[in-house]
């Protein structure tokens, strides 16, 4: 349902910033769950929203520390 969102945004010509995904992020890193969060950042790369350092250092550096 997020991600319906942030398409409905983009098709407005709204902004959409990396952070807006860092909850759906977080959640899958939560779970330990990898191809949820490369699903979206699959759906970022989509959308044409950057990842930053801080949305890496969510998917990839506190995987790591699992």
């Amino acid at each position: 349902m997020a991600m319906e969102l942030m398409k409905v945004m983009k098709e407005e010509g709204l902004p959409i910033r990396p952070h807006y995904f860092w909850p759906l992020l977080s959640q899958y890193q939560k779970d330990k769950d990898t191809q949820g969060a490369v699903e979206v950042l699959r759906n970022m790369q989509d959308l044409e929203v950057l990842a930053d350092l801080d949305t890496y250092g969510i998917t990839v550096a506190k995987s790591k520390q699992l």
